[in-house]
């Protein structure tokens, strides 16, 4: 975990990449986070391509950027690529808001920022190294020195959005909708802000809405209007009707029981009356 000057710890960083060679496969740079939580949007999102994950429970936070794209590249000519894993607590996560938006920036294309910073921290020889000897390793400290290095991401305007909702990566609204969402997870609510490259509609993240912490999603190519995400009735448990409602059901109700007490004395009297004939 990498710390402050004053010896407090501040953030815990980790950094997955490769190295060059043709039997190099991707491997954390010394010490691999102990729970690969994002694995449980594996359904969701393809982290070899632009990913953000995002959540808080109000106390703490988890953050995983991938599919960074370094300008290195491996013995065939593929770009390597970078995944970054951070964790912190509320009142440290001032520098991560502007990571994240100037990854958002690089994926839609406005800038090369976050390689760059990359890039220049874990050059080859850094990467080589530090695969052959993970024990001997300073990245934590290098991660902060570059996100404190990061220019502060741009001010966005507040505005009004729904708890839970899903909305296009494209639009710029929705970046900045991301980012206020981003924001309020560093500085202490419970919530999750991600980006997902495998949602195509709302029904792809119903499951989601299972944990009862907000829910922030942007995807890739999906239609421009803002989706507010309904949360279902969770099993065996109906929804309380309205004043209104229930006001209707009862007069129902009541309508309905004088109509069968008509029916019942309209029913006596003809069985009666074929009785009295025989």
């Amino acid at each position: 975990m990498a710390a402050s000057g004053n010896g407090d710890p501040v953030i815990s960083a980790a950094v997955q990449t490769r190295g060059r060679t043709r039997g190099a496969d991707y491997a954390f740079l010394g010490e691999a986070p102990e729970n690969p939580w994002w694995r449980t949007y594996g359904g969701y999102t393809t982290f070899e391509h632009p990913t953000i994950l995002l959540h808080s429970d109000g106390e703490c936070w988890e953050a995983f950027l991938s599919g960074i794209p370094s300008r290195r590249r491996d013995a065939v000519g593929t770009t390597i690529r970078f995944t970054l894993v951070l964790s912190g607590s509320a009142a440290e996560a001032g520098p991560v808001l502007a990571l994240i938006g100037a990854w958002l920036g690089d994926i839609v294309g406005t800038g090369h920022v976050v390689a760059d910073a990359l890039d220049a921290v874990f050059g080859e020889p850094d990467v080589e190294r530090l695969l052959a000897n993970p024990d001997d390793s300073d990245v934590e400290g290098r991660v902060l020195d570059l996100l404190t290095a990061l220019p502060p991401g741009p001010t966005v305007a507040a505005a009004a959005s729904p708890p839970d909702w899903l909305w296009t990566l494209e639009v710029p609204e929705a970046r900045d909708a991301f980012l206020l969402q981003a924001g309020e997870l560093l500085d202490g609510h419970a919530g999750r802000a991600l980006l997902l490259n495998l949602v195509g509609s709302p029904t792809d993240v119903e499951p989601l809405l299972r944990d009862p912490r907000t829910l922030a999603v942007l995807g890739t190519d999906l239609d421009p209007a803002l989706v507010a995400l309904p949360r279902g009735t969770p099993p065996g448990k109906a929804p309380a009707p309205s004043r209104g409602t229930a006001r209707r059901l009862r007069t129902e109700l009541r309508a309905a029981m004088v109509l069968v007490a008509i029916l019942v004395v309209t029913l006596v009297a003809t069985l009666g009356g074929l009785i009295w004939n025989r």
